[in-house]
């Protein structure tokens, strides 16, 4: 990433990724009042979606059947639907969320990545996200993150209905999970995405294969054994220079 990209990513995240400190908020006790405001803040927010959802899904029953199958398929056809919109949901998020790196590679103006900012900065509040987080963020975001990745899989391949519920309900299970910040039986960790949250500029992806593919994969343990290897390229410089001092 360029320096103006990482300028903003200590921005939005707040805290050094890596510092020694553990930025999560889970490690306290109790709620302040500053978190319990922002909860609050975030019941509002998921109420007013999900109002405005279930509006556009009763007018897509009177309005949109030509974008729903009305016929039950056998067994296969929802499967290959789930797997295509998976592969869907996967990229179209992922490339929102690193949308920013993504305008810092191409140069794109500065008011480019300082609008994504103050869209995406919402949902980025808890460096240590709880599950009511996963749709805590700005409108637009909600639209081009959220709902668009979800839904465009189901309508491209014509979904009966109930894949659709059955996908929809997948796909905001992971997503709790994902900000929940607990490790649960069967259920993948929530470590990863956890951590984008604290550093902001790793594990764009729910999954993590883009992530391995484009080199923004990262851990807590990733970051520190860097820091171990710069510290002691550094410490292996000094001694050098003392060396070479010496012999002069």
């Amino acid at each position: 990433m360029t320096a103006s990209s990482s300028e903003l990513s200590s921005e939005l995240k707040h805290v050094d990724p890596e510092q020694e400190q553990d930025a999560s908020l889970t490690d306290e006790w109790g709620p302040t009042v500053l978190h319990s405001t922002k909860a609050l803040f975030e019941v509002g927010d998921v109420f007013f979606y999900s109002v405005v959802i279930a509006i556009f899904f009763g007018s897509l029953h009177t309005y949109g059947e030509r974008f729903w199958s009305h016929i039950l398929a056998t067994y296969s056809k929802p499967v290959i639907i789930l797997g295509g919109s998976f592969i869907v949901s996967q990229v179209g998020f992922w490339f929102w969320v690193s949308l920013l790196a993504i305008l810092d590679l191409y140069q794109f103006p500065k008011s480019f990545w300082r609008f994504y900012k103050r869209i995406h900065k919402q949902h980025h509040l808890f460096t240590a996200p709880i599950g009511i987080a996963a749709i805590y963020c700005h409108p637009l975001e909600h639209f081009m993150c959220n709902l668009s990745p979800l839904l465009l899989g189901p309508v491209v391949m014509k979904s009966h209905v109930l894949t659709l519920w059955l996908w929809i309900t997948i796909g905001q299970t992971n997503a709790i999970n994902s900000h929940c910040g607990f490790q649960l039986p069967l259920f993948p960790s929530p470590l990863g995405h956890d951590y984008h949250h604290e550093v902001f500029n790793k594990n764009y992806g729910p999954v993590g294969v883009l992530d391995w593919f484009h080199g923004t994969a990262g851990t807590r343990e990733m970051a520190e054994e860097k820091k171990r290897l710069r510290a002691a390229a550094a410490a292996a410089a000094a001694k050098k220079q003392q060396a070479e001092l010496k012999q002069e």
